[in-house]
C-alpha cells in the first residue's frame, strides 16, 4: 500500500511539472532525480509513474574522477543518440582570491572524447602504479608524505586529493591496507605486485 501510494505521489508530482511548460515561452523543465542506491539503473528512484508523465530520462554516469558521461536511460521521446562525454576542469582566474591573495579553484564542463578518457585512465593507472612502488620501499607514509615524495603538489600543497584516489582504489583490489594509526602499508598481494612492476622492462 505504501509503495502504490508512493508512486501516485511521484505520478502527480511529475503532472505538476508539467505544468510549468506551459508558463509564456513554454520552457523547458529539467528535473534532477535520484536513481536507486545502487546506481546500476539510471531511471528515477521509484520512477515508473514519474518516467510515464516526461519526455525523456537524460542520466549523468561518473566514468572516471574527470570523465562524466551524459547519455539516456529508460525513456527518451525523440530521435536516440551515442553517449556525449565531458571532462571536469579544474580552473583559476586572477580576478577569483580569497582574502588572503590565493586563487580560488572552480569547475568548468568540457567536451571531451573517448581519446581522452583512455589517457586519463592511463594516468591513473600509472598514478597508482608510483604510490604502490613507493610504499613497498617505505611504508607507513601519510598521504601529505606520499604526495610531496612523487612531487605531486598544487598551490595550496601536497595534493592529496590525488594520493587519495590512487589509495582508495589500492585498498578496493585488497592491495595496500591502513593501520589504526591511519597509515598506510601493501599487503601481500600488493608486494607481489610492486616485484612484478619492478622486473618489468
Amino acid at each position: 500500500m505504501r509503495a502504490t501510494k508512493k508512486t501516485t505521489q511521484l505520478g502527480n508530482h511529475a503532472r505538476l511539472l508539467r505544468k510549468l511548460t506551459e508558463l509564456p515561452g513554454t520552457p523547458a523543465v529539467i528535473v534532477g532525480c535520484h536513481p536507486i542506491k545502487s546506481g546500476e539503473n539510471l531511471v528515477p528512484r521509484g520512477g515508473g509513474a514519474f518516467l510515464a508523465e516526461v519526455e525523456g530520462n537524460l542520466t549523468c554516469k561518473k566514468l572516471s574522477d574527470e570523465i562524466i558521461e551524459l547519455h539516456w536511460s529508460g525513456k527518451y521521446r525523440g530521435a536516440s543518440f551515442d553517449p556525449v562525454l565531458f571532462e571536469l576542469a579544474v580552473i583559476t582566474s586572477e580576478r577569483v582570491k580569497d582574502a588572503k591573495g590565493r586563487l580560488i579553484p572552480s569547475v568548468m564542463v568540457r567536451l571531451t572524447d573517448n581519446a581522452t578518457l583512455d589517457g586519463i585512465e592511463e594516468q591513473t593507472a600509472n598514478d597508482e602504479d608510483q604510490v604502490l612502488l613507493l610504499l613497498d620501499v617505505t611504508p607507513g607514509m601519510s598521504q601529505a608524505k606520499i604526495a610531496e615524495s612523487l612531487d605531486w603538489m598544487t598551490a595550496h600543497g601536497p595534493h592529496k586529493s590525488k594520493v587519495n584516489r590512487a589509495l582508495a582504489n589500492l585498498l578496493k583490489h585488497k592491495l595496500a591496507e591502513k593501520d589504526r594509526h591511519g597509515k598506510y602499508r601493501l599487503t601481500e598481494r600488493g608486494k607481489k605486485d610492486a616485484s612484478k612492476l619492478c622486473r618489468a622492462p
